[in-house]
This record gives structure tokens, sequence and C-alpha cells, in this order.
């Protein structure tokens, strides 16, 4: 499995302050970690994959990654947004029973953050929930980890990160396999930025929490 950080040009002064509380609050990470953006340069000491697309074309980049560059579309990548400020220690030993579950055959997707909540209890393992495939949101870009080729299937070109998820979810249902949910979050993060604007107090706790040196643009 790898750790999949998706980017944007708009969101790319982030990156630093993302990279900083990674390193800080999953020192530990077995895993390795890529960034994949478009073509702003990442001001970070890790491997970046720019592809050029569009901002807004968040499917067209999934895609292309996946298909070109990830290196084993049957494999499992946990999905993050550079934007996901990892507020506190994560929790391995969790994330390592999400990472077998997928493994399952019947288990094609677990959200590490329960957001929605899952309606329905995982009986082999009451530490997740059941998604129902039929509702909104089944398609979450929480961190989550993701069968890479179906993740790839459920995009589209055209699609920004939010119509990836309203519009995404329409599609999961015709998907085979089961969608798991943690019930609790193995991964705790603030969401920096709201409709392409930083949030006030995001602004105010990356100041508190980050080193000066390593701010975005509007905490400066």
């Amino acid at each position: 499995m790898k750790v999949i950080v998706f980017a944007c040009d708009l969101y790319a002064d982030i990156a630093p302050a993302y990279w900083y509380l990674h390193q800080k609050n999953w020192p530990d990470c077995p895993y390795p970690v890529e960034f994949v953006t478009n073509s702003e340069e990442l001001q970070i000491d890790a491997f970046v994959h720019y592809l050029g697309h569009p901002d807004l074309r968040f499917g067209s980049r999934l895609r292309d990654f996946v298909k070109n560059h990830f290196g084993d579309p049957n494999g499992l990548m946990l999905v993050m947004m550079i934007d996901y400020l990892i507020r506190t220690s994560v929790y391995q030993p969790f994330i390592d029973k999400a990472e077998a579950l997928c493994k399952a055959d019947e288990i094609r997707h677990v959200r590490l953050k329960p957001m929605p909540h899952p309606p329905e209890v995982y009986e082999p393992d009451p530490d997740f929930g059941i998604i129902d495939k039929k509702a909104r949101y089944s398609l979450s870009l929480q961190p989550g980890i993701w069968d890479a080729q179906l993740l790839h299937d459920l995009c589209q070109d055209d699609e920004s990160p939010y119509h990836t998820e309203t519009h995404g979810s329409s599609r999961v249902k015709h998907q085979r396999g089961m969608f798991l949910s943690a019930r609790t979050p193995a991964i705790v993060h603030h969401n920096y930025y709201k409709k392409k604007r930083a949030q006030d107090w995001a602004v105010n706790w990356v100041k508190a929490n980050v080193p000066k040196e390593l701010w975005p643009n509007d905490c400066r």
C-alpha cells in the first residue's frame, strides 16, 4: 500500500504545513508517501508527480495517476487530500486492521473517518461499519483505503472533487464488493480550505501548530 496525497496548484502553498504535520503525527508511517499535483512546484522533500491537469479536473488527475504512475493498479492506496492537516497522532494499529480488511476480496474500500457515520455495524469487527452503497456520499474523499482500480473506475475525467463525491456516489451501487468505514477516526484532521478559501479558525490553528517558515500564504 502507498499513501497518495492529492494536491492542486490552487492549494500548493499548504504543502509544507501538510508535510510537517504528517511527519510529526505519523512518524512511524510504514508506507511510501507520494504527492500528485498539476504544475506548481510543491516545496517539500517528498516525491511529487506533476501531471499537468486543470485544477478542477480531479477525476482526470486521479485516473491518470492510477493508470500511468501508481505502479500497481490492483494494489491499495490510502488517499489523502493536501489540505487534510493531521491534527493528532495517527493510530497505526487501526490502519493495519483496515488494510488487512481491504486485502479480503469482498472488501474494496475502508473509510478511515466516519463522515458520514456508517449506519450498520460490521459484525466480524465492530470497530467498523458498513457503508450503504446507495446512500449519498457512499463515495467520499475523506481519508480512506481504496482498491486503486476501483477508485479509477468510479471517477470521471471532468469531475471536481465535489462532483467526484456527489456524482460518483451514484455509481458506487454498480460496483461489486463491500465498503466499510471506521466507527471512530483513525486519522483526525482539520480541513484548511473551504470553498477554495482558507478558514479563519484553520489559519489560527496552523499559526499555533506549524513553524512560521512553513506557513501557507494566508498565515503570513
